[in-house]
C-alpha cells in the first residue's frame, strides 16, 4: 500500500504536468492588455495600472526598424539592411496577429524583473494558456536568445525553435530568414 505522501505528491505531479500540457494558466499570474505591437518581441502593454515596454524574456527578432542592431544583424548574417526590416515586419505582424490591441495576457516574471533599458521582462500567455514566447519560437519568427538568470522556461524554447527549424517554419521558410536566424 502506497503513503498517504507519495500518492498526494503523484496527484501533483499529474496536477503540475496537466498544467502545462492543456495551456492551464495559474489564476494568479497578473494580467496584462496589448496597448501596442513594438516590434516581434516587443509589446506595450497596461499593466498594474501604467503603461510599460515588456520584453519577452528568451527570444529574439529581426529588427523592423534601422538601429545598430539591424546593422549588426545585417552584417552577421552578410544580408541587407532592408532584409533585416523585412523579416522584423513579418515577425511583429506574426505577433500581432496572435495578440491584437485589447487582448489580454498573463504575466509570468523570472529572476530579474528589468532589462538595461528599463523594460520589463516577462513570459507572456494568453488567455487560452499558450505561452507567447513559446509561440513565437515554434511558429518560426523569433530565435532563442538566453540571458541568465532567466532561464525557467529554457527547455521548452529550445524545443519550440528545433521543432520550427526543422519545419522550416516562419523565417526559418524564408532562405534569408534562415540565414539571419543561424
Amino acid at each position: 500500500m502506497r503513503s498517504p505522501l507519495i500518492c498526494c505528491l503523484w496527484i501533483l505531479c499529474l496536477f503540475f504536468s496537466a498544467e502545462r500540457c492543456l495551456g492551464i494558466v495559474p489564476q494568479s499570474l497578473p494580467r496584462a492588455r496589448v496597448e501596442r505591437i513594438v516590434d516581434g518581441d516587443t509589446l506595450r502593454v497596461h499593466f498594474a495600472g501604467k503603461s510599460l515596454l515588456v520584453r519577452m524574456i528568451g527570444i529574439d527578432t529581426p529588427e523592423r526598424v534601422e538601429n545598430d542592431k539591424a546593422r549588426r544583424d545585417a552584417r552577421r548574417s552578410n544580408q541587407s539592411i532592408g532584409t533585416i526590416l523585412t523579416l522584423g515586419e513579418k515577425a511583429s505582424q506574426h505577433l500581432a496577429s496572435i495578440v491584437p490591441i485589447g487582448s489580454e495576457l498573463h504575466v509570468e516574471m523570472d529572476v530579474e524583473h528589468h532589462d538595461r533599458y528599463g523594460r520589463l521582462l516577462a513570459y507572456l500567455y494568453t488567455p487560452a494558456g499558450a505561452l507567447l514566447n513559446e509561440s513565437m519560437l515554434r511558429d518560426g519568427y523569433a530565435q532563442l536568445m538566453t540571458i541568465p538568470p532567466n532561464l525557467r522556461h529554457l527547455s521548452r524554447l529550445q524545443q519550440a525553435q528545433s521543432d520550427a527549424r526543422i519545419n522550416r517554419r516562419g523565417l526559418w521558410a524564408d532562405e534569408e530568414g534562415a540565414v539571419l536566424l543561424r
